[in-house]
């Protein structure tokens, strides 16, 4: 194999896998996000002496008219076999790395023997069949998820947390603190959120939510706040209706900017 200039390794996050369903989707997603980064970046040479980077090896669609599929001709490493054996060993042996522990019985689907292979069956007849690529898709595959059952609890959680927004009850560093846990737990939390592919309808359903939360702690009689909450959700407000998407995230900024300026 070619000396390489590869990044630093990237690795599943196991806490998170093995709790199964949804954090087990999250884990795998990030782990594929920070696997295009590490393909991007790791090259390995070929033949003619130039040195390629995985990320062809990455997209899907591999058939189609000489088993080309997605792959731009000009970057694609087929006429150059050294190069082809070398990056794809290089991904193989990291895939391996990573999934073996997690997923034993679906990397054994996929041995690295089957380079090699011209069986019909897989499909791949006129070019070398790209084990790595097939066992990439095949682990993001098994710990997909899109039913509207894997949401649920998520919103259910994220919901709650949004309805908890405490303000700022006194000028102390004590009511700061209070506010920044639950910013700082509610933006983990909806990162997470995000990532479902049902997650999108319900963001103006959750902006909304804190909205109603907000306004609920303003009025209350019995709290004296240090800040008006009115002006900041009027300004929230007004960057959403100058045609900009939904977005929790860009509230909770507004709001932490505002208890930055408390602190100054």
């Amino acid at each position: 194999m070619g000396k390489n200039d590869q990044a630093r390794l990237p690795s599943v996050n196991k806490n998170m896998f093995d709790k199964g369903n949804w954090q087990a989707f999250t884990a795998v997603d990030k782990y594929i996000e920070d696997l295009t980064v590490w393909a991007a970046t790791t090259k390995e040479k070929g033949e003619d002496g130039k040195k390629y980077n995985l990320l062809w090896l990455l997209p899907r669609k591999r058939e189609g008219e000489g088993g080309l599929g997605e792959i731009d001709m000009y970057k694609c490493l087929l006429l150059d076999a050294e190069a082809h054996l070398n990056c794809h060993a290089k991904l193989y042996e990291q895939l391996y790395f990573n999934l073996n522990s997690l997923a034993p019985e679906l990397v054994s689907q996929y041995p690295i023997i089957d380079y090699d292979s011209e069986d019909p069956d897989k499909g791949y007849i006129d070019e070398k069949y790209t084990v790595a690529t097939a066992l990439l898709w095949a682990f993001k595959d098994k710990y997909k998820q899109t039913s509207a059952d894997t949401l649920n609890n998520e919103l259910e959680s994220i919901t709650k947390l949004v309805r908890s927004f405490p303000g700022y009850l006194e000028a102390n560093s004590n009511s700061y603190h209070r506010y920044k846990n639950w910013s700082e737990n509610l933006i983990k939390r909806y990162k997470v959120f995000k990532l479902h592919p049902l997650a999108a309808p319900h963001e103006v359903p959750l902006i909304t939510k804190l909205i109603g939360a907000i306004t609920k702690v303003e009025v209350n009689p019995s709290i004296s706040h240090p800040l008006p909450f009115s002006p900041i959700i009027q300004e929230m407000d007004t960057w959403h209706e100058n045609d900009n998407l939904p977005n929790l995230h860009h509230y909770l900024k507004k709001l932490n900017l505002s208890r930055a300026k408390m602190l100054d």
